[in-house]
């Protein structure tokens, strides 16, 4: 009997690989689906900075400290609880003169020294110093908005910084985007199916895309100019949370005619 030869062998092997690779090939096809859920905020994140000024820096920090802990009181006073009140950033700096400022700047480059053997750059003492703190509070009425900002600006607040309208059912929200970005998913590619006379038959992957809690795929608390006022002069709009998959389904009875 004949011993079949190594490039026989090969030939048989390549076959087969070939064969089997015809075979576990699956019918798919990938869609998208995006969901978009549009509501009205019932909560508010308030950012204000509160900046004393002094030519001494102890009293730059005692007139600072003072209206902070007014501010602090007063919202202790209207049952704002402490848990919802966040220092975010505490800052001292020195306050020059513009003129100065110049000087310093020439005298960098040049290092013209002055009568007294000294240069500008270190006769350039500060005019006075700034004490500022950066503070959050979480306002979870809307209707107390214009009078808690009011009562802010009154105790000392000069800077509010940014306003952020949230949803106190945000995860619920985020939830039902999912689900209406995944049926539109189903839809679409049941309808593409159908025009190709197949059936859907399983799942293969399902993604979301992007992080879950902001972005362009789901928002927590952006901003559209639409209809929504809270109260007074203050506007919150709407916020809209979003939601996008990529989902792969594989086809049943799938018969392509050359």
């Amino acid at each position: 009997m004949k011993t079949p030869s190594l490039s026989t062998l090969l030939i048989v092997l390549l076959l087969c690989s070939v064969g089997t690779a015809q075979e576990t090939v699956t019918p798919t096809i990938s869609v998208s689906g995006t969901g978009e859920i549009r509501v009205l905020p019932d909560q508010a994140v308030l950012r204000f900075s509160i900046e004393s000024r002094s030519t001494k820096l102890s009293e730059a920090v005692a007139d600072n400290d003072a209206k902070v802990s007014s501010v602090t009181q007063y919202l202790n006073n209207i049952k704002v609880e402490p848990r919802f009140i966040r220092t975010d950033m505490i800052g001292i700096r020195p306050l020059f003169d513009n003129s100065q400022k110049a000087a310093k700047q020439q005298t960098t480059t040049t290092g013209i020294p002055t009568p007294a053997g000294q240069t500008l750059e270190q006769k350039i003492m500060p005019i006075g110093y700034s004490a500022r703190r950066d503070i959050s509070v979480t306002i979870n009425d809307l209707k107390q908005f214009e009078t808690i900002y009011r009562g802010l600006l009154e105790r000392g607040v000069n800077e509010v910084n940014n306003i952020s309208f949230l949803s106190s059912e945000l995860q619920k929200h985020r939830e039902e985007a999912r689900l209406m970005a995944v049926r539109a998913a189903k839809q679409k590619a049941t309808v593409m199916a159908e025009a190709l006379d197949c059936q859907l038959a399983a799942v293969r992957s399902v993604r979301e895309n992007g992080p879950s809690y902001r972005g362009a795929n789901l928002m927590s608390n952006s901003l559209a100019i639409e209809a929504g006022n809270v109260s007074g002069s203050i506007a919150s709009g709407m916020i809209t949370i979003s939601a996008s998959v990529d989902i792969v389904f594989v086809l049943n009875d799938v018969e392509m005619n050359e």
